[in-house]
């Protein structure tokens, strides 16, 4: 967890320089709206743990809006998003080193913040040389006794991120089954359930009064109960049912109910895996989406410190259907894997992972404009055997231009879609529209291909028109960086599940990072 203390510092920072996109005024054009939706929702992607994503909303609201407050808010939201949740400080000093070019009233704080990221990645020459130039470029400067602190520190080699080392305990996730709540009623399995300060008892009724938790129509005077059981519990969470092993956190927010599963991560996998994968499937994809699972779950346990869940039960995050979707042979492929963490340079990966690849893996940096080295565009034929592998859409003419328009786009008298800016993996990364008002160029996927719009599979495709009718064929279902589950089906046919591993994830080492 060696990277989360320099959020502090970084937000510190960020919070002197960056407002609210919400506080720009004057503002009022479509495609400036459409650049403050998309850095918001940024935000919204960062808080569920989708940083790739939010990168790519970054850029495109860089890219469409043509407000200097609004690309330097997009840049400052960029540098922090690659500091902080995708540990690529070096990637960050790039983009403040954009800052300072681009907008000079950036500059000494780009200054500052270069060099302490630099130092942060272990590149003590470069980050010594770094704070050396501030002081002397602003030698009364806002960080002035925080860069001569840096200074002092540097006196010694800056220590270098240490490999994870095996846990004495496995982690317990904080999982958020449900938010707003009205209503909660809870049942033992074969156990009572006990409630902190309460007591014990076969079944508990909660809700929110007053800003506290009621349980069985007397108020406990909390704002956050503690649940716990020797056996999984039932829950009814406003008609949403699911049994879950571990304990239950309620906590009252907005005098609706937040409810949080506290569970050992070997026990959650074993909902996970069936959840994302058919049990049906070889025993070695199993086993390799156990382990691209526990990583994601414990790369974002160790990037959501501050917030008050570690991932969701859903598709924001991963599946977790609860006690109900164990299976014998996915707790088999969990149990045979326990531990193992997928990790690059001794440190966790961000276990991206899609539906089908289209035959042919995206690269990271090309797709979401943040780079990482084990998220390259690779051939994966065996992806295309799978479902989803290929699809068609259609639309009119007049149905692009009305979904485009809905999100601040005119592209009036569309006259041709073509593609602009293509990935190594042959993803059309940015089109080109042609119309009466002249041309428009947009990232395809926050914007054209976006469920907002057409609501495309993939970007991975060719687009063909027919007198009034565009055909977007193409292949492949999600965003193609990582593992292709599809895919894995097919390769754990014949590999082990190790070797599919280092197939979508190069570069890569299995560690036993827990017991």
């Amino acid at each position: 967890m060696r990277q989360c203390k320099t959020i502090p510092v970084i937000l510190a920072v960020l919070m002197v320089v960056c407002t609210s996109v919400s506080a720009l005024g004057g503002a009022n054009d479509d495609a400036e709206q459409l650049a403050r939706w998309q850095l918001n929702n940024a935000d919204l992607l960062v808080d569920e743990g989708k940083y790739l994503e939010a990168v790519e909303y970054v850029d495109s609201s860089y890219e469409i809006s043509r407000y200097p407050k609004t690309r330097r808010d997009a840049l400052f939201s960029k540098a922090m998003i690659l500091a902080i949740f995708l540990d690529a400080p070096m990637q960050a000093v790039e983009v403040y080193r954009q800052l300072a070019r681009e907008f000079p009233e950036t500059a000494e704080t780009a200054a500052y913040q270069a060099a302490f990221l630099a130092m942060q990645a272990g590149r003590t020459d470069e980050a010594r040389q770094g704070f050396r130039d501030y002081l002397k470029r602003y030698p009364e400067g806002r960080f002035r006794y925080q860069a001569e602190a840096m200074l002092e520190t540097l006196g010694e080699p800056a220590a270098r991120p240490e490999p994870v080392a095996p846990a004495a305990e496995r982690p317990v996730l904080r999982v958020l089954l449900a938010t707003k709540c009205g209503k909660v009623a809870l049942s033992g399995r074969g156990a009572d359930i006990c409630v902190d300060g309460v007591g014990c008892g076969p079944t508990a009724r909660l809700q929110a009064a007053n800003g506290v938790v009621l349980v069985n129509g007397r108020a406990g005077g909390l704002q956050r109960l503690d649940v716990r059981s020797d056996k999984p519990m039932a829950l009814d969470m406003d008609g949403k049912k699911k049994v879950v092993r571990g304990d239950l956190r309620i906590t009252v927010v907005g005098n609706r109910l937040s409810v949080t599963n506290l569970v050992d991560i070997e026990a959650y996998l074993r909902s996970v895996v069936p959840a994302e994968s058919y049990a049906s499937w070889p025993l070695e994809t199993l086993k390799a989406q156990a382990v691209a699972a526990r990583t994601y779950a414990y790369y974002q346990k160790l990037h959501r410190t501050s917030r008050e869940y570690d991932v969701r039960a859903d598709t924001f995050d991963q599946m977790y259907g609860g006690v109900g979707r164990e299976t014998g042979r996915t707790d088999q492929a969990v149990r045979e894997t326990a531990g193992k963490v997928l990790t690059y340079g001794g440190k966790p990966i961000l276990a991206q992972y899609t539906a089908n690849s289209g035959g042919y893996c995206a690269d990271a940096g090309a797709v979401f404009s943040a780079a990482k080295p084990y998220l390259v565009a690779h051939s994966d034929p065996a992806s295309l055997k799978g479902k989803m592998a290929t699809w068609t859409r259609k639309f009119t003419t007049a149905e692009i231009v009305a979904s485009l328009k809905k999100i601040g786009v005119d592209a009036p008298g569309l006259k041709s879609i073509e593609p602009e800016v293509s990935g190594p993996s042959g993803r059309i990364i940015k089109v080109r529209l042609t119309h009466a008002g002249g041309s428009t160029v947009l990232r395809t996927r926050t914007t054209l291909a976006s469920s907002r719009v057409l609501g495309l599979p993939e970007v991975l495709m060719g687009v063909d028109k027919r007198g009034d009718t565009y055909f977007f064929n193409g292949r492949g279902h999600g965003h193609g960086v990582g593992y292709s589950q599809w895919g894995a089906a097919e390769l754990g046919k014949e590999w082990r599940y190790a070797k599919i591993l280092g197939f979508y994830y190069p570069g890569t080492s299995i560690e036993d990072t827990w017991r």
